[in-house]
């Protein structure tokens, strides 16, 4: 799982740029396909980090990502 660890941090980087990245930037980064990028969104490997992807749109009106701390949980 190596190559996951660092593809994800890879991810990640992309995701604290101040631009984002939009999916096929992560895509074209990683060489995941579409849903593997949804994956790693709403999977465990990205809250691991203390973040969570948030959706927005850029000045050009492409959809992008960010990384944004996540919320806490409290139970």
């Amino acid at each position: 799982e190596e190559g996951r660890a660092t593809k994800g941090m890879a991810v990640l980087g992309l995701l604290l740029a101040p631009d984002g990245a939009t999916k096929a930037e992560i895509m074209q980064a990683t060489g995941w396909q579409a849903h593997t990028v949804r994956g790693f969104f709403a999977g465990k490997q990205l809250a691991r980090t203390g973040y969570r992807a948030v959706r927005f749109i850029r000045d050009d009106e492409s959809a992008a990502y960010r990384a944004a701390p996540a919320k806490e949980v409290t139970q």
